[in-house]
């Protein structure tokens, strides 16, 4: 397939692509990621294993939204009649903060790629993206040895663990967070560390998310690799948001309690977690946040009267869901644009939250906290990029964060970057 240069990736220059679609047998998407070769790798599946996506190859990219909402129009132009559910779609990242990008994945991504298994409930397409010969489809089936999931096994003892900050640092951080609370410039505030591991044997970051997905079967799993050796990868419980049509759906997924040793105790933690002040607290600066967002989005909106929670394998949350209708002058990029970063991952206000983690979090978030998916004609989904960790060669490092409120305790705000570390690893 002809590639194409730097300058001629970021614009159609009139050579609007092709896509060509082939209904293929259901198979293990990680499976068949795996065995390509190459940069530009993507993995994402919504929490509900709905839709699973794995791609391979930049066929176009832009860093720009205003083109990547013509570009995305022009494509769905040309294929008006197509199944939905195998209309084109651009996949997307977006870093936390375009000050603290990496340099490999960029402030912000748009691309098509070159091939696309794509799953819809029970069905699964291999979708070609070209501009001019169509390419053999022989050379991206699946093989018949990826039709099942190969057993999972990683279990393995870690030979370094290193966390990004000491205990005594992180105390004053937290508390350099209060001190601007108290004064009235902050409301919430999100701390993180970065934990340093290596496995006493290579493990690749699929083969992790796997793991990670067995254990938190509810969550959205994403993976990506603009070059070998380096990839980002998480298994997050937390939607930024869905569009189907003119449906939007988001919620505020804040404050976080450990599970229970037997249903009981576990029954017990979240009767806590739901009458804590600090808690309920933490959770109503995201929820007003994403409400005020919301009102400049929606004709109507949709906000939940009370808190569920959301309980994974070590960790539980409480979440308000909401939503409502979009307004015919706003699309899924606009969504992105108001929504990300939340408050549960910047803090509120967002612009002031986030200058303060760029003083005290000590490393790059990169895609850490940032938002990954993807986007079509009239349909988006987008998970928050947390419970995460960027493979470099043989070394991980696993990122875990807390909101910091009036009322935050240092050491029960270290616990629960532990409790999350805990669902990352086979053991800490």
């Amino acid at each position: 397939m002809p590639r194409m240069t730097a300058r001629q990736l970021d614009t159609w220059q009139g050579q609007v692509p092709r896509q060509t679609v082939v209904p293929v047998p259901c198979c293990d998407l990680k499976t068949w990621l795996k065995r390509q070769r190459g940069s530009h790798r993507f993995y994402f599946q919504d929490r509900t294993h709905e839709v699973e996506i794995a791609a391979v190859g930049q066929l176009w990219r832009t860093t720009d939204t205003a083109l990547a909402r013509r570009a995305l129009a022009q494509m769905q132009a040309g294929m008006s009649g197509s199944d939905p559910a195998t209309a084109p779609r651009l996949l997307a990242g977006v870093a936390f903060d375009p000050a603290t990008a990496w340099a490999a994945y960029g402030a912000r991504r748009f691309w098509l790629p070159e091939a696309e298994l794509r799953r819809v409930g029970e069905r699964t397409w291999l979708i070609l993206y070209h501009r001019d010969s169509l390419p053999a489809p022989q050379a991206w089936l699946p093989e018949p040895s990826a039709i099942a999931e190969p057993p999972l096994q990683l279990d393995m003892p870690l030979v370094t663990l290193q966390h990004s900050v000491s205990r005594a640092d992180w105390a004053r951080r937290v508390d350099r967070v209060l001190e601007q609370i108290r004064q009235g410039r902050l409301h919430k505030a999100v701390l993180s560390r970065c934990t340093r591991v290596r496995p006493a044997v290579a493990v690749e970051g699929l083969d992790w998310l796997r793991f990670w997905g067995t254990r938190n079967p509810g969550s959205y799993q994403f993976w990506y690799a603009p070059r070998p050796q380096d990839s980002f990868f998480g298994c997050s419980p937390e939607r930024l948001f869905r569009l189907q049509g003119t449906e939007l759906r988001t919620e505020a997924l804040a404050a976080t309690i450990a599970r229970g040793q037997d249903p009981e105790q576990d029954r017990h933690l979240a009767r806590t977690l739901h009458q804590d002040d600090k808690s309920r607290r933490e959770n109503d600066w995201v929820a007003q946040a994403i409400r005020a967002q919301l009102a400049t989005l929606c004709s109507g909106l949709d906000v939940a009267e009370s808190l569920d929670t959301v309980r994974l394998s070590r960790i539980q949350h409480l979440r308000r869901r909401m939503g409502g209708t979009l307004r015919p002058d706003r699309d899924a990029f606009d969504v992105l644009d108001a929504l990300h970063p939340t408050p549960a991952v910047a803090g509120t206000p967002t612009v002031d939250a986030r200058a303060l983690i760029r003083e005290l979090d000590g490393y790059p978030r990169g895609w850490y906290a940032g938002a990954i998916g993807w986007v079509g004609a009239d349909a988006a989904e987008f998970s928050v990029a947390i419970r995460s960790a960027r493979r470099c060669g043989a070394q991980l490092c696993l990122y875990t964060g807390a909101g910091i409120v009036d009322g935050s305790d240092p050491d029960r705000e270290w616990q629960e970057l532990d409790d999350k570390l805990a669902s990352l690893l086979p053991e800490v």
